[in-house]
């Protein structure tokens, strides 16, 4: 999906010019239709990291991801809710 790549690439440029070595970045969406009337439909974007990054690095990369290429296009038309998870 246009979405996890989107994500993933810009988080990618971020990573790679703010450290000499970064972990793998991995991103999965899932689609949540609803279950109840009148509740809202969403993306769930999942960011899986390999590396921990440093907690402010971490809420810089939530809203780069916020503001990746395709989210703005989309959310127009989609709720999108981002989670990051560390390593495993």
């Amino acid at each position: 999906m246009a979405l996890a790549s989107c994500t993933a690439q810009t988080l990618r440029q971020y990573v790679d010019y703010k450290y000499d070595t970064a972990g793998d970045i991995t991103v999965e969406i899932d689609y949540h239709e609803p279950e109840q009337e009148g509740a809202e439909r969403y993306l769930q974007r999942t960011i899986t990291l390999s590396e921990e990054p440093d907690p402010d690095d971490l809420k810089v990369m939530h809203d780069i991801a916020e503001r990746s290429p395709v989210t703005l296009l989309i959310q127009f038309a989609w709720s999108v809710r981002t989670d990051f998870v560390g390593p495993r």
